[in-house]
């Protein structure tokens, strides 16, 4: 019981190509990265500028803090910000036989 407050996202081509070569060169892995952009509040409009890849295995959580902590100082333009994640993970069947397999 509370308000939902809706957002237009809009993902830029560049981004949007990022992910899914990040998730097609890795197929046989989950593959998580970091979506770079900006919010507009007054229009709720969500801006997806740019996607990093980070992890095409299992991610730690010190190293992730430290990537978000290198994409932060080194990598945002003035006006962006990390503004979400990005997953694509295995089909649970597809992950188990590969541990199975390992």
């Amino acid at each position: 019981a509370g308000i939902i407050l809706m957002a237009e996202l809009i993902v830029d081509n560049r981004a949007y190509l990022l992910m899914h070569l990040h998730a097609i060169k890795y197929h046989n892995f989950d593959c998580i990265g970091v979506l770079i952009g900006q919010k507009e509040d007054k229009s709720r409009k969500v801006l997806v500028q740019d996607a990093v890849p980070l992890f095409h295995q299992r991610a730690q959580t010190g190293t992730c803090e430290v990537a978000f902590d290198m994409i932060q100082s080194l990598h945002l333009k003035a006006n962006q910000q990390i503004i979400g994640i990005y997953e694509a993970a295995l089909p649970h069947s597809a992950a188990r036989n590969k541990e199975q397999s390992q």
